[in-house]
């Protein structure tokens, strides 16, 4: 039996998240702290060596993980903008504007090798990840009220002149990402059963939502849309663990409605946060009493090819409905409509759409390595200029953390990567195991959500944290286990 330690996910997990600075130099100081941190790992693994050094194995995982990594190598020393500045290779080393460099790719591969290898305890992990996510709420609801705790805005800034501003993380694009491997891993893991969660995870990980609700980032919006279709999934198939998805479900339309009855100056007008009252917002109260009311009444269970049915239904019908509504203005589901009939400008998305096109062109000349580590910049600067194009806004990355990949280290790191992924992801659902499966979740999310966000060192340390933790719970199934909703 190996003995476990919790110390590595604590750092990445709640420490990380709340160690604060000013705006500022924010950056910054979260890639000194990564450094710190990775070292810090590095440290406890060796002194775990002992427990787990015959235990090991050669992985699937951790092979893909070191070709990912080889190829972000080379990526560094050969790309076509490896050399920018005049042979200096601090560019790719350090990055050029995100510290996104190879020393930073670096640490995202130690950790996740080390989380890979060195098992953490959960009851340590869990309950620390939980207070983090419900102090840094705290913190966001404090600046949401006037007060500035902490001192991480500048003097004469607030939220409401840097509503994009948020938290010891920053920007709300990053808190997002958080919030998608935070809520999922708390919420799951208690819905789940696992033995070491508490209800308190789930209402952590719920005031996660409603802070996801407030910031109304489109690409949080999105994964937590895909969490609500996990949990009605399990609410409709899994008898066992019905009355608490129940609970999380109508927590989460819970969180809507509290947000209708909040009007925040920098969404919705006005001169200061304030209590307003909309009688059709009671309506949304209506599935928050029934979903956890039915679910003492109800024994019975939806098939799961039912469910995949009715999943790709609703989709077709909330196409079709789009399609179809005489959608005009500005807004994500007007540029939708626009899309579906055959409509597309290059300023969808805040000119997203059009960097996007930009990007894969762009790629083309450069697939195999591609321009090098956090180079986007001065390659995009350059592609500007050479075909006349021109973006309205300034872009020092494709907003898109695949194009990312391909564009700056070459098909071959993306390919590697989306397998290693898909791998881990697989790995854990086969396995159906509550903290493997809230894992596959968290995972799950922070892909979706980086179609429309970028890696930084703000964030991505806890993803490969969580990424190396779903390999190693993963690689503890030898079989498939055979499933069984009644137990």
């Amino acid at each position: 039996m190996r003995r476990q330690t919790g110390l590595p996910a604590v750092l990445l997990l709640a420490v990380f998240p709340l160690a604060f600075h000013t705006y500022s130099s924010l950056t910054r100081y979260k890639y000194d702290l990564m450094l710190l941190c990775t070292a810090a790992c590095l440290v406890c693994a060796v002194f775990a060596f002992p427990s787990w050094r015959r235990t090991w194995r050669v992985s699937p995982a951790r092979i893909l993980a070191l070709l990912w990594f080889s190829t972000l190598v080379l990526s560094s020393f050969y790309g076509a903008y490896a050399d920018t500045m005049n042979g200096d290779m601090r560019v790719t080393f350090f990055g050029a504007v995100r510290y996104e460099g190879l020393l930073s790719l670096g640490c995202y591969f130690l950790l996740f090798m080390i989380f890979s290898l060195v098992p953490q305890e959960r009851s340590a992990a869990l309950p620390a990840a939980a207070l983090s996510l419900f102090l840094y709420v705290g913190i966001t609801a404090l600046q949401y009220l006037g007060y500035n705790p902490l001192g991480l805005f500048p003097e004469g800034r607030s939220t409401s002149t840097n509503y994009e501003f948020q938290g010891p993380i920053g920007n709300i694009d990053m808190v997002s990402g958080y919030l998608t491997l935070a809520i999922p891993l708390l919420v799951l893991t208690w819905v789940l059963g696992e033995k070491s969660a508490s209800p308190a995870f789930a209402l952590s990980g719920l005031l996660g939502v409603l802070l996801e609700t407030m910031m109304e980032v489109q690409s949080g919006t999105i994964a937590m849309m895909v969490l609500c279709g996990i949990l009605l999934g399990l609410y409709l198939h899994r008898s066992d663990v019905r009355t608490r998805a129940g609970l999380a479900l109508g927590g989460m339309v819970l969180c809507l409605f509290l947000r209708s009855l909040v009007r925040l100056p920098w969404l919705d007008g006005g001169d200061s946060p304030e209590l307003v009252f909309r009688p059709l917002s009671l309506l949304i109260l209506l599935p928050a009493v029934l979903f956890p009311v039915l679910s003492g009444f109800w024994k019975g269970r939806v098939r799961k090819g039912t469910l995949w049915a009715l999943t790709g239904l609703c989709l077709v019908l909330a196409l079709v409905l789009v399609y179809v509504m005489p959608l005009s203005g500005e807004g994500a589901l007007t540029e939708v409509h626009e899309m579906l009939h055959g409509h597309v400008e290059d300023t969808f998305g805040s000119w997203r759409v059009g960097v996007y096109r930009m990007t894969l062109d762009m790629s083309r000349g450069n697939l195999l390595l591609g321009t090098g580590p956090d180079t986007f910049y001065y390659a995009f600067r350059d592609y500007l200029v050479r075909t006349g194009s021109q973006v309205g806004e300034k872009f020092d990355n494709p907003h898109n953390l695949y194009l990312a990949f391909l564009t700056n280290t070459g098909l071959p790191s993306l390919v590697l990567y989306l397998s290693l992924v898909l791998y881990v992801l697989a790995r854990c659902i086969r396995r159906r195991e509550p903290f493997a499966s809230a894992l596959a979740g968290s995972l799950l999310l922070y892909s979706i959500q980086g179609f429309f966000s970028f890696s930084i060192c703000l964030v991505s340390p806890m993803f490969y944290a969580i990424l190396g933790m779903a390999a190693h719970e993963g690689e503890q199934a030898q079989e498939v286990l055979s499933y069984d909703p009644a137990r």
